[in-house]
């Protein structure tokens, strides 16, 4: 081979390693280039996102603001359709609830609650001289409660009374849709065995394995919202414990014991007994309450006795169904005419489109009345909380 085709040899090779170089490099700067655009891109679509945010954020409605401390807004509405074959009741809806609840916290130990239910019908109390029924009214809870310690706090106020476990229970989270009898039959007589308030001073204890609540309060839950007609302050308590070794389990005791409303503190005397349990979506749970009564001074006592028994059993996330047995004697000693011993049969079923904050609720009760025709009712609940 020449010199000459040697050196034009050399030439080429130069060349072609040159061209793949520079090859090389462009295809680089190429991808370098789009990577710049598609992160250019993703910066546009981010600051527009956060344009439209910022203009949202304008646009929506500016929080609540408190005076002092923090603020908790909360309620439950509940709307029932009710057939009854009763001969004076109707077919009718009925706005059952609707509680609006305020709460806050002016510190770490001090907070307070305030309830009403504008859904209550005032009702008058007979004369002379007429006045409201201030347990109709629609105040419910207003109470200071101070933090004693992490297991300890005083309320001072008016709130629900510590009887009885259904009683205490929210009325949002009611396996049925009434409570038991010893609560809504004593209520309609205008007297308290559970679900009923009264002013004055609570104590309450919370441990892992025990709850003790103590109160010193004005009556049995007939004066709500109105001061005490007589000097006699009354003692009321409930104490729980949840057995170790035994999960699912909780066992109780509660009571009252005291006057009631009137010059003379009629006696007023309720001792009843609790137990639950639920395991793998079984809820069993039954409540025994006796107390009894004085109509009027220097009038005879009436005793009265009441209790139930539940069923429950969670079929899956949405649907539940339940059973109970329940009776309730007001008069144990005069039974019949006036005063007949009750005995509910309770079947139903609850749906639960988010746990309690949204669901509905039918119950079929067939009543049977101590020589009184029995009766047939249909309930529904529709029912939102938050």
């Amino acid at each position: 081979m020449t010199r000459t085709a040697v050196a034009v040899l050399a030439a080429l090779l130069l060349l072609a390693v040159g061209g793949r170089a520079a090859w090389s490099q462009q295809d680089e700067i190429d991808q370098l280039k789009k990577a710049v655009a598609d992160l250019q891109k993703r910066i546009d679509t981010l600051e527009e996102k956060q344009k439209k945010e910022a203009e949202m954020e304008a646009k929506a409605p500016k929080p609540v603001e408190s005076g002092f401390g923090k603020i908790k807004l909360g309620g439950l509405m509940q709307n029932w359709i009710t057939s009854d074959s009763g001969p004076d009741a109707h077919e009718s809806y009925r706005l059952r609830r609707m509680e609006l609840k305020v709460s806050g916290d002016i510190n770490e130990r001090a907070g307070w609650t305030v309830m009403f239910d504008p859904a209550k019908n005032l009702l008058l109390n007979a004369g002379p001289p007429v006045s409201a029924n201030q347990r109709t009214t629609i105040l419910q809870d207003a109470f200071m409660a101070y933090k004693i310690n992490d297991n300890w706090t005083v309320d001072i106020g008016q709130e629900k009374l510590p009887l009885s476990l259904e009683g205490l229970q929210s009325s949002a989270k009611l396996d049925t849709v009434e409570r038991a009898l010893f609560m809504t039959g004593a209520r309609n007589a205008s007297i308290g065995y559970g679900d009923v308030r009264s002013l004055g001073i609570q104590l309450k204890g919370r441990f892992q394995q025990a709850d003790l609540t103590l109160g010193l309060v004005n009556d049995a839950g007939e004066l709500q919202n109105t001061t005490d007609s007589n000097d006699s302050k009354n003692i009321t308590g409930r104490f729980v414990v949840r057995p170790p070794g035994a999960e699912g389990l909780q066992l109780g005791i509660s009571g009252f014991a005291g006057g009631g409303a009137g010059a003379t503190s009629l006696t007023r005397n309720r001792l009843g007994g609790e137990a639950l349990y639920q395991h793998e979506g079984w809820t069993l749970k039954s409540e025994y309450m006796t107390g009894t009564d004085q109509a009027a001074a220097g009038g005879p006592d009436f005793d009265r006795t009441g209790w139930y028994f539940h069923v429950g059993k969670q079929l899956n996330p949405k649907w539940e169904a339940v059973a109970r047995y329940d009776t309730w004697d007001p008069d144990e000693i005069g039974n019949g005419g006036v005063n007949p011993e009750e005995k509910d049969t309770v079947v139903g079923f609850n749906y639960l489109l988010e746990q309690f904050h949204a669901k509905l609720q039918l119950n079929y009760v067939h009543k049977n009345f101590d020589g009184v025709e029995d009766r047939n009712q249909i309930l529904v609940n529709a029912q939102t909380a938050w």
